[in-house]
């Protein structure tokens, strides 16, 4: 036995349909929110509880800048990740006299295969980069090494928070 479990990053996601509110159907809703909350739930709990008893460890979960930012064309990824963003606090709070960090990060978009389609259109990708205050979008490297961060000693005072690694993306821009 190698002594268990330190770390937990939970980075499951999936996206919408992208009808909105009044156009998805439910069954989508549901499926986004098994992968995007259920799921992470479900391991936070498991691995809070095994951290716990440990008396040390770090969860870190993905978010997603639109956890802030309402959506008509993909609400059930902003519902999803805003109710992550908050699991994430309640299992803070519940784990925080028992040695473990629980804290999220919130990435602006980043290029995984998730946005590849996106990423695709050049147009779009040059929109974007104008539109926030650093230019870029982010690469997988960025969100790692937050979450590095958030998994080592020198984070031992975060807890609950929510980091966003967006380049600016929530500040506005131009």
């Amino acid at each position: 036995m190698l002594g268990g479990i330190d770390l937990l990053v939970c980075s499951a996601g999936t996206s919408s349909s992208g009808g909105g509110p009044l156009e998805d159907p439910l069954d989508d809703f549901v499926r986004l929110l098994n992968v995007d909350l259920v799921s992470p739930y479900a391991l936070c709990q498991a691995t809070g509880r095994h951290m716990a008893e440990r008396g040390s460890g770090a969860i870190v979960t993905i978010t997603s800048v639109a956890q802030q930012k309402a959506s008509a064309q993909s609400s059930s990824y902003h519902v999803a990740k805003a109710g992550l963003k908050a699991l994430t606090e309640d299992f803070a709070l519940a784990l925080a006299g028992r040695g473990v960090r629980v804290n999220s990060i919130a990435p602006g978009l980043i290029a995984t295969p998730m946005t590849a389609e996106t990423l695709r259109d050049p147009e779009q990708v040059r929109q974007h980069e104008q539109s926030i205050p650093l230019g870029r979008v982010g690469r997988p490297q960025d969100i790692a090494n937050a979450a590095l961060f958030l998994a080592s000693d020198e984070a031992s005072f975060a807890t609950g928070a929510s980091f966003v690694i967006d380049s600016g993306e929530l500040l506005g821009g131009s």
